[in-house]
Parts: C-alpha cells; sequence; structure tokens
C-alpha cells in the first residue's frame, strides 16, 4: 500500500510538493521545519496503515521492521533536506517573465520557452529537467519520447512559469490544494500522450499539452473547451494520430 502511494505521488515522494510550492513564491507562512514535520506525520500515517491490514504474525513482524527502517530513513533525509533549505534562506527556482512568454504559442512554443530560459539563470531548470531532451524542436521530434520525458517537459514548462495559474503562489490551505492539483494536471498530460485526442477544459493545461506535444511530435490532439461558449477548439493538432485497429471487427 505504502510502496504503490510512493510511486502514484504526482511528485515522487510525500511532502516535497509543499516544498516546491514554497519555493514558488507559495505557502510563505509555512516554514521548512513545519513542511518536514507534515511529511514525516504522513508518511508515518500511510505506513502504519499498510502494516496494521497485516494479521498478527511473522509476516506483520517483517513489515512492521520495514516500516520502522522506512521512517528512520525518512526522518534523516527531511532533517538533511531541512538544514540545507533553511542555510540558503530564500531559495526560488528560476523562473522566466510570465506575461513575455505566454505570447508563445503554436508550433515550437516550447523550443522558444526553453531557448529563452538557456539565457538566463532559468537554465538551471532546463537542465535539471531535461538533460535528455533537445531544446531544437526539430532534432527532439525525431525522438520516440516516454511518459517520463513527456511529463519532465510539461514539468519544465510549468516551473519556468508556462501558463502556470497566479493561485499557486497564494499563501492559504486552498492554495496548497490547487497546487497539487495543477501537478497532477500535469500526470493527465503525460498519461492522454497514450490516447488519440487529450480533450480538456483546462485553459493553461490545454497550451502546455500543446507545446509539450508538438516538441516531441506526439500523435495526441488536444482539444480544448469553452464552457462559457459551448464550443471545442483543436489547439494541437499532430500529423497523425495514436490510433489502434481492432483488426478482428475492422
Amino acid at each position: 500500500m505504502f510502496e504503490n502511494a510512493k510511486q502514484a505521488s504526482p511528485i515522487g515522494g510525500f511532502g516535497l510538493s509543499d516544498y516546491l510550492q514554497k519555493m514558488i513564491g507559495g505557502i510563505a507562512s509555512k516554514g521548512y521545519n513545519s513542511i518536514g514535520e507534515e511529511a514525516l506525520k504522513n508518511i508515518r500515517a500511510m505506513l502504519d496503515a499498510a502494516t496494521n491490514e497485516f494479521e498478527d504474525s511473522a509476516n506483520r513482524i517483517a513489515w512492521k521492521h520495514y516500516a520502522q527502517d522506512t521512517l528512520q530513513r525518512a526522518e534523516v533525509a527531511i532533517d538533511e533536506l531541512t538544514k540545507r533549505l533553511e542555510a540558503q534562506g530564500e531559495c526560488r527556482i528560476p523562473e522566466l517573465n510570465p506575461a513575455k512568454i505566454a505570447n508563445f504559442s503554436g508550433k515550437g512554443a516550447a523550443e522558444n520557452v526553453l531557448r529563452e530560459a538557456a539565457k538566463s539563470n532559468a537554465k538551471y531548470v532546463v537542465d535539471a529537467f531535461l538533460s535528455d531532451i533537445p531544446i531544437d524542436r526539430a532534432v527532439s521530434r525525431q525522438m520516440e519520447p516516454t511518459r517520463d520525458q513527456i511529463l519532465r517537459l510539461a514539468q519544465a514548462l510549468f516551473f519556468l512559469r508556462y501558463n502556470r495559474e497566479s493561485k499557486n503562489m497564494k499563501d492559504s490551505e486552498q492554495a496548497r490544494k490547487d497546487f497539487q492539483g495543477s501537478l497532477t494536471d500535469l500526470e493527465h498530460i503525460a498519461n492522454a500522450s497514450a490516447c488519440s485526442i487529450f480533450h480538456t477544459s483546462d485553459k493553461g493545461q490545454s497550451k502546455i499539452a500543446s507545446a509539450v506535444y508538438d516538441h516531441l511530435n506526439v500523435p495526441t490532439c488536444v482539444l480544448y473547451y469553452l464552457a462559457k461558449d459551448d464550443r471545442t477548439e483543436v489547439r494541437y493538432d499532430p500529423s497523425k494520430l495514436n490510433v489502434k485497429i481492432d483488426m478482428d471487427t475492422r
């Protein structure tokens, strides 16, 4: 149960989303120490729930030892991370001017954002997320991207502040939930790359998806539904689609 939950986490581990949100200027009232304590509390609760599923047996004892070892390692790691972050003072993820990069759309949108980042201290974000993804669109479109690469490109654009909503930088419990939702939206973009069509009513999500799919030549059409007007716009129209034909019912 714990291992499955850990793998399903949008950012790869418990508690990290609050650290990330703080690093983009959000939840200013929460200190790194309190974030670490909350993360450890969540890990402990998940481990307790997982091990309590077992009846009293040698199996349960073995998993209890595993849980204790995991909790101890998590405590050491969180303590070390907290110390490093507090020593840095204000630790911010480098980002670009949102007003400028919001104008990048259509073919080459992601390349334009990444080239803009390469000229600034935001180059760090590109290097950290995209070491195996070329900035050059023509080159990257020759790849056969994995789900992980699609996700990391979406994450990089998000943290560079390409169509990232301002609500993610607020200081409230709702803002924390919204930030988790935004990270999950990026997961949806990666998951939808296995489909023929990605249909969304989230404007920012549709733009990030279009930029990512265009840069990596993903054969998934992006449709944006405007609820107010009850109509759908094509945001990204690939040259081919992810279509599987059932030969028995053709």
